[in-house]
């Protein structure tokens, strides 16, 4: 397993049992909890507490993970280390304190490495480790790839990462990682997208990169996760009075706008996240749209599983269509 922080900016560092400057160690925690709170009411002579509606509420979630900086180079033959096929590990076959790690099989056939005790290796990367995980920054995404290749990923911040004084030497420093996340939820590590209608238009909305469905106005979505996920749509014209619909739920969101060619309406579901955005090409200027939404629509989610969606409207022309694109949501990951 391994995870992979990418910065506010695009750096990228990697925890993984077999790195030689971030090694991952086995303790971690924060993948499978579910951080809730419960919102109860107790009356006077009662046993226990009644649950208010709709009081079960995810909180904030903490991950947590220890990892060795190591400033040891691989390649050389200066030094090998057997371990006895009895040596206690603490990952994979390696030990650490006063000495250099091998990664020998239970035989004790150990892997050479160079005995660097180049300390400014070690505070390069403490350094490299403190900037790339700086709070101030901003939020980045943590993604979590398990063993079998299965990649999640969480928006976080660093927070409140610490050193361990107890555990340090020339070439190794043992840390603790913390990452707190304000949305609680994991969510799949490759969005997914499904077109609908005809579209020549090549334009991707969003800063994760995509990849391209199959098209047409009737399509079956399958949200894989546990919960269900927010989605994001993005319509274009020329077309009038668009409605994309979850079948599944009945829940329809309808627009009354005529949509010239090049025109773009953005909208975004889930709590905390509703947007509807309008963009008209005369202008290229984004403005408010929730006013072209009609009453009685609803911003839908998809539910676990397979949901039917479709997409229709009162008029179009070639060259119209919409998207619509989600990531497969969990309340905990393995």
């Amino acid at each position: 397993m391994k995870f992979t922080f990418v910065s506010p900016d695009g750096t990228e560092t990697v925890f993984s049992r077999d790195a030689v400057d971030y090694k991952l160690l086995k303790r971690y925690s924060g993948l499978f909890e579910v951080p809730v709170e419960f919102l109860e009411d107790k009356s006077p002579y009662q046993h226990g507490t009644t649950l208010l509606p709709g009081g079960t509420l995810m909180t904030p979630r903490d991950v947590s993970f220890d990892i060795l900086i190591m400033a040891l180079e691989t390649g050389t033959t200066t030094v090998t280390v057997n371990l006895p096929s009895n040596s206690t590990s603490v990952f994979g076959d390696a030990v650490f304190g006063d000495m250099i790690f091998g990664d020998g099989d239970s035989e004790g056939g150990g892997t050479s490495y160079e005995y660097s005790t180049n300390l400014n290796l070690l505070q390069t990367r403490i350094y490299n480790l403190a900037r790339a995980l700086s709070p101030l920054e901003g939020p980045g995404i943590l993604y979590y790839e398990r063993e079998d290749g299965t990649q999640y990923r969480l928006n976080c911040s660093s927070d409140n990462s610490t050193l361990d004084p107890d555990e340090r030497s020339d070439v190794h420093q043992k840390a603790t990682i913390r990452f707190r996340a304000q949305d609680p939820f994991w969510y799949s590590g490759t969005p997914n997208i499904a077109t609908f209608g005809a579209s020549t238009v090549e334009f991707f909305p969003f800063n994760i990169p995509w990849y391209i469905g199959s098209s047409s106005n009737k399509q079956s979505l399958t949200n894989l996760g546990n919960v269900a996920a927010p989605v994001d749509i993005l319509i274009w014209g020329p077309i009038t009075d668009p409605v994309l619909t979850n079948a599944t739920t009945g829940e329809a969101l309808t627009l009354d706008l005529e949509l010239l060619t090049g025109d773009l309406f953005r909208i975004t579901t889930g709590k905390n996240r509703i947007t509807a955005l309008y963009t008209p090409a005369s202008t290229g200027v984004e403005v408010n749209g929730q006013g072209y939404i009609t009453v009685g629509s609803k911003f839908w989610l998809l539910q676990k599983g397979v949901n039917a969606v479709t997409f229709s409207c009162s008029t179009f022309s070639t060259g119209h269509g919409a998207s619509v694109s989600w990531s497969d949501q969990y309340a905990g990951v393995f």
